[in-house]
């Protein structure tokens, strides 16, 4: 497991990355608590496709998404 935290676009804790699974095993899943350009630079860094919200399951769009999440409290 590896866990990390830090800041991005000069938030002072905008970005949570949790990996489960050993060096050699293929990244299936990656729980992530951020905004939508930290998971975008995530996304595009790990070549990832697709997310999900981990409340509801649905398809979540950051690539579409502006500096928030749709409805999100700012």
């Amino acid at each position: 497991m590896l866990m990390a935290s830090g800041p991005f676009n000069g938030e002072d804790h905008a970005l949570e990355i949790t990996l489960f699974g050993q060096p050699d095993e293929p990244l299936l899943d990656i729980s992530v608590y951020s905004s939508p350009p930290a998971v975008r630079a995530i996304m595009s860094g790990l070549r990832l496709n697709y997310c999900y919200a981990q409340e509801s399951g649905e398809p979540c769009f950051p690539f579409e998404a502006g500096d928030h999440w749709p409805g999100s409290a700012r």
